[in-house]
Protein backbone atom coordinates (compact mmCIF):
# COMPACT_ATOMS: atom_id res chain seq x y z
CA UNK A 1 0.00 0.00 0.00
CA UNK A 2 1.37 3.70 -0.84
CA UNK A 3 2.80 6.01 2.05
CA UNK A 4 -0.11 8.92 2.13
CA UNK A 5 -0.58 10.72 -0.89
CA UNK A 6 1.33 13.99 -1.12
CA UNK A 7 -0.48 17.02 -2.57
CA UNK A 8 1.47 19.86 -4.21
CA UNK A 9 -0.42 23.10 -4.22
CA UNK A 10 0.13 27.03 -4.59
CA UNK A 11 0.83 28.35 -1.01
CA UNK A 12 1.66 31.56 -2.33
CA UNK A 13 -1.82 31.63 -3.38
CA UNK A 14 -3.09 29.60 -0.76
CA UNK A 15 -1.62 32.56 2.02
CA UNK A 16 -2.94 35.46 -0.05
CA UNK A 17 -6.51 33.36 0.26
CA UNK A 18 -6.23 33.48 3.62
CA UNK A 19 -5.08 36.84 4.32
CA UNK A 20 -8.00 37.76 2.42
CA UNK A 21 -10.49 35.32 4.41
CA UNK A 22 -8.71 36.38 7.50
CA UNK A 23 -9.42 40.23 6.89
CA UNK A 24 -12.80 39.73 5.54
CA UNK A 25 -14.45 37.01 8.39
CA UNK A 26 -11.78 36.60 11.06
CA UNK A 27 -14.09 38.40 13.58
CA UNK A 28 -12.38 37.99 17.49
CA UNK A 29 -8.34 38.44 17.91
CA UNK A 30 -8.46 34.56 18.21
CA UNK A 31 -9.46 33.99 15.00
CA UNK A 32 -6.69 36.66 13.46
CA UNK A 33 -4.27 35.04 15.46
CA UNK A 34 -5.13 31.24 14.33
CA UNK A 35 -5.18 32.48 11.13
CA UNK A 36 -2.16 34.05 11.14
CA UNK A 37 -0.53 31.03 12.50
CA UNK A 38 -1.68 28.53 9.61
CA UNK A 39 -0.41 31.38 7.37
CA UNK A 40 3.22 31.33 9.13
CA UNK A 41 3.24 26.90 9.18
CA UNK A 42 2.43 27.54 5.51
CA UNK A 43 5.39 29.38 4.68
CA UNK A 44 7.93 27.88 6.72
CA UNK A 45 7.15 24.45 4.83
CA UNK A 46 9.89 23.39 2.09
CA UNK A 47 9.77 24.88 -0.73
CA UNK A 48 9.54 22.39 -3.98
CA UNK A 49 10.61 23.96 -6.90
CA UNK A 50 9.44 23.17 -10.55
CA UNK A 51 11.39 19.98 -11.65
CA UNK A 52 12.21 20.94 -15.18
CA UNK A 53 13.68 24.60 -16.24
CA UNK A 54 14.09 25.44 -19.74
CA UNK A 55 17.89 26.11 -20.40
CA UNK A 56 17.06 28.88 -23.08
CA UNK A 57 14.69 30.94 -21.05
CA UNK A 58 15.94 30.12 -17.36
CA UNK A 59 19.28 28.68 -17.41
CA UNK A 60 20.91 28.52 -13.68
CA UNK A 61 22.20 31.47 -11.61
CA UNK A 62 24.75 29.58 -10.10
CA UNK A 63 27.55 27.38 -11.89
CA UNK A 64 27.49 23.89 -10.25
CA UNK A 65 26.34 20.29 -11.19
CA UNK A 66 22.53 19.64 -13.03
CA UNK A 67 20.35 17.12 -13.97
CA UNK A 68 20.26 17.89 -17.26
CA UNK A 69 18.14 16.83 -20.75
CA UNK A 70 20.29 16.78 -23.87
CA UNK A 71 19.24 18.33 -27.27
CA UNK A 72 18.55 14.84 -29.24
CA UNK A 73 18.84 12.74 -25.77
CA UNK A 74 16.42 10.38 -24.63
CA UNK A 75 17.80 9.66 -21.08
CA UNK A 76 18.74 12.53 -18.23
CA UNK A 77 22.45 12.89 -17.23
CA UNK A 78 24.18 15.49 -15.18
CA UNK A 79 26.51 18.00 -16.63
CA UNK A 80 28.34 20.81 -15.26
CA UNK A 81 27.52 24.93 -15.66
CA UNK A 82 30.04 27.35 -15.63
CA UNK A 83 27.74 30.49 -16.09
CA UNK A 84 27.49 29.99 -19.91
CA UNK A 85 28.12 26.33 -20.83
CA UNK A 86 27.49 22.82 -20.23
CA UNK A 87 30.24 20.52 -20.43
CA UNK A 88 31.57 17.17 -18.83
CA UNK A 89 35.27 16.31 -17.81
CA UNK A 90 36.46 13.27 -19.76
CA UNK A 91 39.14 10.90 -18.21
CA UNK A 92 41.81 12.78 -20.22
CA UNK A 93 41.01 16.00 -18.79
CA UNK A 94 39.21 17.00 -21.92
CA UNK A 95 36.07 19.15 -21.55
CA UNK A 96 32.96 17.96 -23.71
CA UNK A 97 30.48 20.79 -24.53
CA UNK A 98 26.41 20.33 -24.92
CA UNK A 99 23.17 21.81 -25.99
CA UNK A 100 20.90 21.50 -22.94
CA UNK A 101 17.56 21.57 -23.24
CA UNK A 102 16.33 21.44 -19.81
CA UNK A 103 17.97 21.36 -16.42
CA UNK A 104 16.68 20.06 -12.60
CA UNK A 105 19.06 21.11 -9.82
CA UNK A 106 20.68 17.89 -7.84
CA UNK A 107 18.49 16.89 -4.67
CA UNK A 108 20.10 16.59 -1.69
CA UNK A 109 21.77 13.79 -0.30
CA UNK A 110 20.25 11.11 2.08
CA UNK A 111 20.62 11.64 5.40
CA UNK A 112 23.48 9.09 6.46
CA UNK A 113 21.66 6.42 9.24
CA UNK A 114 24.02 5.89 12.49
CA UNK A 115 24.32 3.23 14.01
CA UNK A 116 23.44 3.60 17.89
Amino acid sequence: MPEKEVRLIDANGLIETLAIVAKKFAKSDKQKALMGRVMYIIEHKPTLYPLWHDAETDPPKEPMEYIVMIKGGANATTLLFDGEDWFDEAEDGEQNFYIVTHWMPLPEPPEEKTNG
